[in-house]
Parts: C-alpha cells; structure tokens; sequence
C-alpha cells in the first residue's frame, strides 16, 4: 500500500480518488503508460515529461555511465573498494577466527584462573583481561583472517 502512495505522490494517475474508507480507482491503461514512462525516464531513455532524448543527451548520458562504471573499476583495482562478496568471506573468516581464539582462552588458562582465584576476584578478572587482549592482539596481527582451528 505505501508504494502505491508514493506512487500516486510521484504522478501516477488516479481515475477517482478515494476517501477514508474508500480505496481510490485507477485506470489500468493509464497507470501501465505512466509505469512504463516512468521505468524509462529511470533508465536514461527519456528526459523530463517523457520527452526522448536527443541523440546528444543520450550520449552523453551513455558517456557518464560508461565513466562511471570506469571509475569503478580503477578504484577496484587500487584497493579502494571490494566486491560485496569479498568483504563478505572475509568478515566471515575474521568472525570464525575470532571464535576459535576466545574458545581457546579456557582450556589455555583454566589452571591459572584456580591460582588467581586464592587472590580474590581482582586476580582473576587481570588473567582473563590479559587473556582477552592478547587474543585481540594476535587476531589484529593477522592481515588475512587466519583459518579456525579445530576445537574441542
């Protein structure tokens, strides 16, 4: 329903308008035209109010895209830009990495935690956070996301 509203805010024709309670009509026709114009004007086939495009315009608008998808793909190359699924895999990697370092801590410090736990609960929250941070800092140390190992 809202994009039916928007639409009708955006031009589209309205047979007969319809109050609280009373859904507005619409010409099928008309709507398919206006749809259909408005489709193409999006894609660069028409300018304003439907007119075409002069060869010139179209172009021109041809010679931005086409700059566009160019400058893409220099930015691509350059590193300034990943693809979506790249970034995808390698959060995903960095996510299972992560996993697997934290899941090591406990088996890693088990003893010492009992140690520290005679000292009190300050001793113990120390080992875990210095636990923590040196997880952290060998995950940052990783330029590519390392594969998980294996826990039990």
């Amino acid at each position: 329903m809202l994009t039916v509203t928007k639409w009708e805010r955006d031009g589209l024709p309205i047979a007969e308008r319809g109050g609280p309670g009373r859904a507005s009509r619409y010409s099928m026709p008309e709507c398919i035209r206006w749809y259909a114009d408005r489709e193409a004007r999006a894609r660069g086939g028409t300018g304003a109010g439907g007119a075409l495009l002069s060869p010139a315009e179209q172009r021109a608008a041809l010679d931005q895209k086409r700059t566009e998808e160019i400058d893409l793909r220099v930015r691509l190359r350059r590193g300034e830009l990943v693809e979506v699924e790249e970034a995808a895999r390698d959060l995903a990697n960095v996510a299972t990495a992560t996993k697997a370092r934290l899941r090591r801590i406990p088996n890693s410090i088990a003893d010492q935690v009992l140690v520290a736990a005679k000292q009190g609960p300050g001793a113990v929250k120390a080992l875990l956070l210095s636990e923590i941070d040196d997880a952290l800092r060998e995950l940052a140390a990783h330029g590519e996301p390392a594969e998980a190992e294996s826990v039990a």
